[in-house]
C-alpha cells in the first residue's frame, strides 16, 4: 500500500484535486473507489457538503447547516449521505480498486466519529495507492493516531502526485 495525502486549507482545492486524481486514474483504466465531499453553496453561502461515491458516481447530501443541535461543527449529518458514504467506503475497503480516496480525514475522525472506522481499516485496504485528504492542522495527529507514514501534496501539486502514483501524462486540473 502506498499512502499519500492531499493537504491544504479550507477552500484551497483539496477535494477538486482528489476528484482530478480519480478522473486521471479512471482514464488510465484504473479502478478508483472511495469518497469525496464537495462543498455546497446557496447564494454564495456555504450550507454544507455532499458526498460522492467515486466508484458509482452517486451523489447525496451529507452535511447541512442545522438549526438546533449541530453534530459536526455547524452541521447535521444527513442520513442518506451517510448511507452513500458508508457503502462507498465499504466497497473501497473490500474491493479491487487500484486507487482509494478518502476525503476528508479531520477532527471528527480524530475524535472517533465520522469515517474513523474506515481509517481504522485502511491497512487492510487492497488498493495499491491510498490518498487521504486533510487540512494542515491535523497531519501530525493523524500520523500519530493511526501510525501512518505518508507524503503530503498540496492541491496545486496534483500533477506531481499523479506521476508519483504512476499515472503520468498531462496535467489534470
Amino acid at each position: 500500500m502506498r499512502l499519500s495525502a492531499i493537504l491544504g486549507t479550507r477552500g484551497e482545492g483539496k477535494t477538486t484535486a482528489a476528484v482530478s486524481l480519480g478522473l486521471r486514474a479512471s482514464s488510465a483504466g484504473l479502478m478508483t473507489a472511495g469518497i469525496v465531499a464537495p462543498v455546497v453553496y446557496n447564494e454564495g453561502v456555504r450550507i454544507g457538503y455532499d458526498v460522492v461515491d467515486l466508484c458509482s458516481g452517486e451523489r447525496a447530501p451529507w452535511l447541512r447547516l442545522a438549526e438546533g443541535v449541530p453534530t459536526v461543527g455547524p452541521f447535521i449529518v444527513v442520513h442518506g449521505g451517510e448511507t452513500v458514504a458508508r457503502g462507498a467506503l465499504e466497497r473501497m475497503l473490500s474491493g479491487e480498486s487500484d486507487l482509494a480516496i478518502l476525503d476528508e480525514v479531520g477532527e471528527w475522525e480524530l475524535a472517533g466519529g465520522g469515517h474513523s472506522w474506515a481509517v481504522d481499516r485502511l491497512a487492510d485496504c487492497p488498493a495499491a495507492s491510498i490518498v487521504l485528504v486533510m487540512r494542515e492542522g491535523v497531519v501530525t495527529r493523524v500520523k500519530q493516531r493511526w501510525g501512518f507514514s505518508f507524503r503530503c501534496w498540496r492541491p496545486c501539486e496534483v500533477q506531481s502526485l499523479a506521476s508519483a502514483l504512476g499515472l503520468g501524462g498531462e496535467a489534470c486540473r
